[in-house]
C-alpha cells in the first residue's frame, strides 16, 4: 500500500509487528537523545509523564545528626520515631519525619519535590523507604533539630503526601567528616574549621518525592 503521493509510508508493509518494532526503536532512540517526555514514562502508565508539581531546596545543620520535616502545627517531637531513624535513616509517624545522618556539622540538602506521581529513586541512591506525611496547615518546616528551622515549603494545599524517601552521599560525607576532625588541633580558626565543613566533596543529599493522595486526616476530624 503507498500513500496518495506516491511514496510509501514509515511502517508501511511491515505488519502490525513491524509497526510495534518501529515504534519501539523509536521510543528507544528518544530516550538515548535524552527526550524528557520519554525519560519519564512510568514503567506502568503507557505514555502518561509524572509531571512535577512543586519543588523546594534547602541545606540543614544536622544538629545532633538529626534533620527533621513536620507540619507547622506539629513541631514536638516523637521518641520512637526518632530511635526509628536512628536505626532506619528516616522514619516519622505521619505528621512528623526525622532524617538522620551520620556527623553533626556539615550541612546537608533537603529537597521536597511534589508530583502528579512520584518516579522510583534513582538506581545510584545509598537507599529509601517509603514515608507519609500529613499537613493539616499546608506548611511544611525543614528543622535543624535544636538549632531552630533552615526554611519552610508552602504546599499547593493542606493534605495528606505520599511517596518515597532518598538519601545519597550520607557515608561519603560521614567519612570525611571522621578524616577532617582528625586533622583540627588547636591551631585551627573556626572560620577553617567552618571552610572545611563547606569543602567537603560529596554533598549529603535527602530527598522526598511525594504525591497528595487524600484531604488531611486533621480536616476531616
Amino acid at each position: 500500500m503507498r500513500s496518495e503521493t506516491g511514496r510509501q509510508s514509515p511502517g508501511q508493509g511491515f505488519g502490525r509487528e513491524g509497526c510495534r518494532l518501529l515504534n519501539s526503536m523509536y521510543a528507544a532512540n528518544r530516550i538515548l537523545d535524552g527526550d524528557p517526555f520519554y525519560m519519564k514514562i512510568p514503567p506502568d502508565q503507557g505514555a502518561h509523564p509524572m509531571q512535577l508539581v512543586a519543588e523546594y531546596s534547602v541545606t540543614a545543620r544536622p544538629d545532633r545528626g538529626i534533620v527533621q520535616v513536620y507540619d507547622a502545627d506539629d513541631y514536638l517531637g516523637d521518641e520512637l520515631a526518632l530511635q526509628a531513624a536512628r536505626d532506619h535513616v528516616v522514619a516519622g509517624h505521619g505528621y512528623h519525619l526525622y532524617l538522620h545522618s551520620l556527623q553533626p556539622d556539615i550541612r546537608v540538602h533537603v529537597t521536597i519535590r511534589l508530583w502528579d506521581t512520584p518516579p522510583p529513586p534513582p538506581a545510584d541512591a545509598d537507599g529509601h523507604t517509603t514515608v507519609t506525611l500529613d499537613s493539616k496547615t499546608g506548611i511544611l518546616v525543614i528543622n535543624q533539630f535544636t538549632l531552630g528551622p533552615a526554611g519552610e515549603m508552602t504546599l499547593p494545599q493542606p493534605g495528606v503526601y505520599e511517596g518515597t524517601a532518598w538519601w545519597s552521599g550520607r557515608q561519603a560525607c560521614a567519612d570525611y567528616y571522621t578524616e577532617t576532625l582528625q586533622q583540627i588541633d588547636e591551631h585551627w580558626e573556626p572560620e577553617r574549621i567552618t571552610q572545611a565543613w563547606a569543602n567537603c566533596p560529596t554533598p549529603e543529599r535527602y530527598v522526598l518525592d511525594l504525591a497528595r493522595t487524600a484531604p488531611s486526616a486533621v480536616e476531616d476530624d
